[in-house]
């Protein structure tokens, strides 16, 4: 309520079951970093990385309990969780997923979306949706021509990629 009475939206109700203009998140989320003191960047990536716990409460367990029983399969199966919720949410410009491969320790999955800016907020969701699963994750992206590609590395795995190796390679790869 505070960030919304900052930001000038304190008539507002919002609501689960709606769909709000990039404008109004943009707002929010302005007014959450201004408040933390922290990078507009850096409040996405925690406003989605407490997403997924948020719309748990909000009641959309059956949706992410469809989507899948671990990390791998959530992400597998995204563009059809996207595809039910915009029955309800008609207005809603979904992304699109596309899940690359798991290596066991890695899960690489390339985002798409009409909408630009968000690629920090889809980090917080991945690292957020890690810890839904019980998993400790770090999660690193590069933008590409086609997308921006995510890198979801388990921490705790015993033979985890660095992340570092991933953006060293995506960076020789961008500049060839």
């Amino acid at each position: 309520d505070r960030v919304a009475d900052t930001v000038g939206l304190e008539n507002r109700h919002f609501l689960s079951a709606l769909h709000f203009d990039d404008s109004v998140t943009m707002a929010l989320v302005e007014g959450i970093a201004d408040v933390l003191c922290v990078s507009v960047d850096e409040a996405f990536r925690r406003v989605g990385k407490s997403f997924p716990t948020f719309t748990l409460k909000e009641g959309y367990g059956r949706v992410f309990d469809m989507a899948g029983a671990d990390l791998s399969e959530f992400i597998q199966n995204l563009d059809r969780m996207h595809s039910s919720l915009k029955i309800s949410l008609r207005k809603a410009l979904m992304p699109s997923f596309t899940f690359m491969n798991d290596r066991g320790n890695s899960i690489f999955v390339l985002y798409q979306s009409p909408r630009g800016g968000l690629d920090t907020f889809v980090q917080g969701i991945l690292e957020g949706m890690a810890e839904h699963y019980g998993e400790s994750a770090k999660v690193v992206f590069r933008p590409t021509g086609r997308g921006t590609v995510f890198m979801v590395t388990r921490v705790s795995s015993r033979n985890a990629t660095d992340p570092s190796d991933f953006m060293e390679s995506q960076s020789t790869a961008t500049a060839a």
